[in-house]
């Protein structure tokens, strides 16, 4: 699978929350379910969001050389950074802001699925497609993170997290 093919296949079930039950999963099918998507506001701009980190950040953040970031996901909410080397499709990082707490959904059937405390009103960590995704929610916003290949982890994909929050000014 190409690497922006993962990162909106990524964004769908962060978007329909993959808690691993059948009627999830079908939404996330669902093409009214997409333009679901479209009724939440960006209020901070996806240029915004990839100007947060540097090329050699997420660099250092996955172990491995990544393109700029790149805008994504539905409406443009998001970020992404691609590995550039040869067989790199499954390494990237992923920043994606929705300013609408009504798509926050824990995501608490995924396979290491481990609430985080004191990281916004709610906050998890677990496995997705073969990398890492945190979440929290706030007063205002939804803010997903991704990390995959290179040295992806738990603890990177929770540190980015927080860091991302940091620069937004949403801590």
């Amino acid at each position: 699978m190409k690497r922006l093919e993962i990162g909106f296949l990524l964004l769908a079930l962060s978007i329909a929350g993959c808690s691993g039950v059948k009627e999830h999963a079908a939404s996330a099918k669902s093409p009214g379910n997409s333009s679901g998507a479209g009724a939440g506001t960006t209020t901070t701009s996806p240029s915004r969001l990839c100007s947060l980190f540097t090329t050699a950040e997420i660099k250092d953040v996955l172990d491995a050389p990544v393109t700029d970031g790149k805008v994504a996901g539905p409406l443009d909410s998001a970020c992404q950074w691609d590995g550039i080397s040869e067989g790199d499709d499954a390494i990237y990082a992923q920043i994606q802001l929705i300013n609408d707490t009504r798509y926050w959904e824990k995501h608490s059937g995924a396979k290491d699925y481990e609430v985080l405390h004191g990281i916004g009103k709610e906050a998890f960590v677990a496995t997705s497609l073969g990398g890492w995704e945190a979440a929290t929610v706030t007063d205002k916003a939804v803010l997903f993170v991704s990390l995959s290949g290179g040295s992806a982890s738990r603890d990177t994909a929770v540190k980015f997290l927080r860091s991302t929050l940091e620069r937004l000014g949403m801590k």
